[in-house]
């Protein structure tokens, strides 16, 4: 059940970042959902759109280390986290 939910989560975030693509709430939720559904490579997507736009935002680079890491770049992984960390 939390799947079928999570998967019309991003059908309608994904609707709202076609009007709004510089929405940054949006694109952070869309992210957060890929993940949880296991679409990995969509979340990485979204998190280096984020850290383009939010470039000193601590939890923005964690969370781009974290989609690195769960797509097998662990040493873009290792740097975004240092990165998070200088922050």
């Amino acid at each position: 059940m939390e799947q079928a939910g999570l998967t019309f989560d991003s059908g309608i975030l994904e609707c709202c970042l076609r009007r709004h693509p510089d929405d940054s709430e949006v694109l952070a939720e869309l992210a957060e959902t890929c993940t949880r559904l296991r679409r990995y490579r969509r979340g990485l997507q979204l998190d280096r759109r984020l850290v383009r736009r939010h470039p000193k935002d601590p939890t923005v680079r964690y969370n781009l280390a974290c989609s690195l890491a769960l797509t097998g770049d662990l040493p873009g992984a290792a740097r975004e986290l240092l990165a998070a960390a200088r922050l």
